[in-house]
């Protein structure tokens, strides 16, 4: 009688199933959110100077995907943006070491692709221009010092006339270009 209550309840008992946790997302940085299927790597000053999500491919190598944060060896913020299958994509910001921006623009595909404005350490911009395919096409304005400077590139090489201004917005020199060559150049 004693075996066959044993055998009861044993045969009653039922297995409990063990369900592991899913593990939770490492989170690098407080301002790294990554998305659903990537991660987080990298480390943040002081251990690193670089935090950004990352996907894994079927190859077992990761790509990065997503947000990207870098810094300067002083701990100040160097970059943010995003990568998009392993090359920067969308907007990105730079600074330099004391805070101030250095230049800000889009990325298409790891080129630069349409306007960027690049900045003096003073915070005062320096040069604006849209960038095709990675090289600068159009007009572009330049700041140094007192002169403002504007002209046009095609596909990287200046083209056409450039002007220079002086802090009274008045023309001082001109310089006239061919596809990237400089061919007369006149003082105003």
């Amino acid at each position: 009688m004693l075996a066959l209550s044993v055998l009861v309840s044993v045969a009653g008992c039922k297995k409990k199933e063990i369900v592991e946790p899913e593990p939770e997302p490492v989170q690098v940085h407080p301002d790294l959110f990554c998305a659903d299927g990537t991660e987080g790597a990298g480390a943040p000053p002081p251990a690193g100077q670089e935090v950004w999500c990352q996907r894994s491919l079927p190859t077992g190598k990761w790509l990065r995907h997503g947000p990207a944060i870098e810094w300067h060896t002083n701990e100040e913020r160097r970059a943010t943006g995003d990568y998009y299958q392993g090359e920067k994509n969308g907007p990105w910001l730079y600074w330099f070491p004391t805070g101030t921006p250095e230049r800000q623009g889009n990325y298409a595909h790891g080129v630069k692709n349409g306007v960027w404005t690049e900045f003096h350490v003073s915070g005062d911009r320096k040069s604006e221009g849209e960038f095709v395919e990675g090289r600068e096409h159009g007009p572009w304005l330049y700041w140094e010092g007192d002169l403002r400077i504007e002209g046009a590139y095609i596909m990287g090489a200046p083209d056409g006339t450039w002007l220079e201004y002086n802090r009274d917005d008045i023309a001082v020199r001109e310089r006239i270009y061919r596809s990237g060559r400089l061919v007369s150049q006149r003082e105003l």
